[in-house]
């Protein structure tokens, strides 16, 4: 990887951004957090088909303002409300949302075949979203486009996500609190590796150019102007004598 990434980087750089934005970062984490639990307990019989529905309204919706608050507090804007409620793209937000479809399909899908197939699709896709509102790009390039920049780093970004797994376990058994502080941690982490991977040079490689074999020696050409002497006929020499004599 041109753009060396490592766990220990990523998590020092996520720390700094997350305590120059904690105030907004925590009380943003915990109104989705209240707002999920809120949806669930409206549940029973009669509403459960639109329960559903808002649910996963709002867990697209959540994703999506998480991703563009991630993304800014990154490239070092302080994060607001208005990333997540002010000039709301609803068509690029409904592209999102069959993206995470599409994806959550392939993963599942993946995950029936032999499990392997799942885990790869979950880290080589994991950008997805990063990429469709960074982009603005339609969802089947926007999966594209997370297996390309992650290309040769399968191993590293496996890595990183058992390990913000493990940091949000933890906070979860600090009593659900440690999550006001996990969570966002892990979103810039995301979107932090999401800007290496993109910003990272790309190597074209060139066909091997063929050695042009040397031209065979040509035999050096005579001057028109200078003919080959010729040595005269012996017996004509002696018939030259004899006649001379006679004389």
């Amino acid at each position: 990887m041109k753009n060396t990434i490592t766990i220990k980087q990523t998590l020092s750089f996520a720390w700094g951004r997350f305590k120059d934005n904690a105030s907004f970062l925590v009380f943003l984490t915990l109104s989705m957090i209240v707002v999920s639990s809120a949806i669930e307990r409206l549940g029973g019989q009669p509403t459960e088909a639109f329960v559903f529905l808002l649910s996963l309204f709002f867990s697209f919706f959540a994703s999506f303002s998480l991703i563009k608050v991630g993304l800014a507090t990154v490239r070092g804007k302080k994060a607001s409300w208005n990333d997540v409620f002010s000039d709301i793209d609803w068509k690029l937000f409904g592209l999102f949302a069959v993206s995470s479809i599409l994806f959550t399909i392939a993963y599942v899908l993946g995950l029936i075949l032999l499990i392997i197939p799942g885990i790869i699709i979950m880290v080589r896709g994991a950008f997805y979203g990063f990429a469709l509102v960074d982009e603005k790009i339609g969802p089947v390039h926007a999966i594209k486009r997370s297996f390309s920049i992650t290309k040769g780093n399968f191993w590293r970004i496996l890595g990183l996500a058992i390990v913000l797994f493990l940091i949000n376990v933890l906070g979860a058994l600090l009593f659900f609190v440690g999550l006001l502080i996990t969570i966002p941690l892990c979103l810039i982490s995301m979107a932090y590796v999401y800007d290496k991977l993109k910003s990272a040079p790309v190597t074209v490689a060139s066909a091997p150019v063929e050695p042009v074999p040397a031209a065979a020696p040509t035999a050096p050409v005579a001057p028109a102007d200078s003919a080959p002497k010729t040595e005269p006929n012996t017996d004509q020499k002696a018939d030259d004598k004899a006649n001379h004599k006679v004389s």
